[in-house]
């Protein structure tokens, strides 16, 4: 594997736990970032792969590939979830205001 594939890889790691850990600060945009990063990071991978030759695609090469995808949704996964467990917490909180200031405007209406 060439050294150039193998920092392109790590930096990919390196931005996917550094999004995840932002996820879990609440630190979005900031973890938005990082997937952008990491997005043109895999676009370049994605290159420096493609222009490799036949005999190190079928190596190492997509070997490691593979698992860095494999190891990319397991991460991701677990943000998701997070997120998506915030997103509940959040919506909940949503609905009770909603309902509170419509019991509050009732309330103002009648007593007018």
């Amino acid at each position: 594997m060439t050294d150039t594939v193998e920092q392109q890889m790590n930096e990919i790691r390196r931005l996917t736990l550094s999004a995840a850990q932002l996820t879990s600060e609440d630190k979005i945009t900031s973890c938005q970032q990082a997937l952008a990063q990491r997005h043109q990071r895999l676009i370049a991978l994605d290159q420096a792969m493609q222009s490799s030759k036949p005999e190190e695609q079928h190596s190492a090469l997509v070997e490691h590939y593979a698992e860095l995808v494999a190891w990319m949704l397991k991460t991701d996964q677990a943000a998701i979830e997070q997120l998506n467990e915030k997103k509940a917490v959040i919506l909940q909180k949503s609905v009770k205001q909603s309902k509170t200031k419509f019991a509050l405007k009732q309330y103002q209406a009648n007593y007018r």
